[in-house]
């Protein structure tokens, strides 16, 4: 078949895996030596609807491909193909989540971030690719015994302990520590506001994070997303509670890497007394 014909044919919201030479954008064949010699690699489709697509028109801005010691983001621009190399060892953390038909891939190093959009309609594919980066992004062998951690008991969120179940059932995992759904009012708003809850979830070499999409929204504003920030114990180097500069009702929980950090908003009350107890075992 011809392969203009073929990309056509296949082409769809979904994210697809590319398995052979033939299933490589015309516009990334200058890097198809990469995308070969990579164990995994797919390729994330332009934002349009099936019916405004013609054969041979570009369908895909981004690929991504795996190896065994670095994640490689090819992206398209209009006269080349930009690189990005991402060794797993420089990973801080990265965040996989999404919200109805919005999905992102979040990679964080100390220098930058680089964000993949996709349409999470055939999700598998950006499934395996969070696998891959998962079994090779920790650096340390300390492992914790998750079992012998002391469990919060108060978590309550059926939402959550359902995408636990899904996507954890073939590994030990302990909620540490919980931030229930909160509401308030701060000071010069009108809507009453929602701090969203927040599971963290020890793993034996990574500490999960499973928040909605917006962590504090509007009391009648929707959030159908969610989000999982994945981090290594080997690279946190702290953590601390301090005032939220943008909303004087909720602190922020920043988990440290040195001089970068990631935020989780949480309640004046909240204690990270199990996560920090949490590190102390490594």
């Amino acid at each position: 078949m011809d392969i203009l014909q073929k990309e056509y044919d296949q082409f769809g919201p979904w994210v697809l895996v590319i398995r052979e030479e033939e299933d490589i954008p015309q516009q990334f064949l200058r890097v198809k030596d990469d995308i070969a010699a990579a164990r995994y690699a797919i390729k994330i489709p332009i934002n349009v609807e099936r019916r405004n697509v013609r054969k041979g028109m570009p369908l895909y801005n981004t690929l991504l491909a795996f190896t065994e010691e670095e994640i490689l983001l090819f992206q398209r621009t209009k006269y080349a193909v930009d690189k990005t190399v991402i060794p797993y060892g420089d990973l801080l953390y990265f965040q996989y989540g999404q919200n109805l038909l919005l999905g992102e891939l979040l990679l964080a190093t100390a220098d930058h971030f680089d964000s993949v959009i996709f349409n999470p309609v055939e999700i598998e594919p950006l499934e395996e690719a969070v696998r891959i980066i998962r079994r090779n992004f920790v650096t340390a062998t300390t492992e914790v015994d998750v079992n012998s951690l002391p469990e919060n008991r108060e978590e309550k969120s059926h939402f959550y302990e359902s995408l636990v179940l899904a996507d954890f059932q073939d590994e030990a995992v302990n909620p540490v520590e919980y931030q229930p759904y909160r509401e308030y009012r701060s000071e010069g708003r009108r809507k009453k506001q929602v701090l969203q809850d927040t599971l963290f979830l020890a793993a034996a070499r990574e500490l999960v994070v499973i928040n909605r999409d917006k962590p504090v929204k509007a009391e009648d504003d929707a959030d159908y997303g969610y989000r999982y920030t994945h981090i290594p114990y080997d690279r946190i180097t702290g953590i601390t509670l301090d005032p939220d500069p943008g909303d004087e009702s909720v602190l922020d929980l920043s988990v440290h890497f040195g001089e970068s950090r990631v935020v989780f908003p949480v309640a004046p009350d909240f204690s990270p007394e199990r996560l920090t107890a949490l590190l102390d075992r490594l």
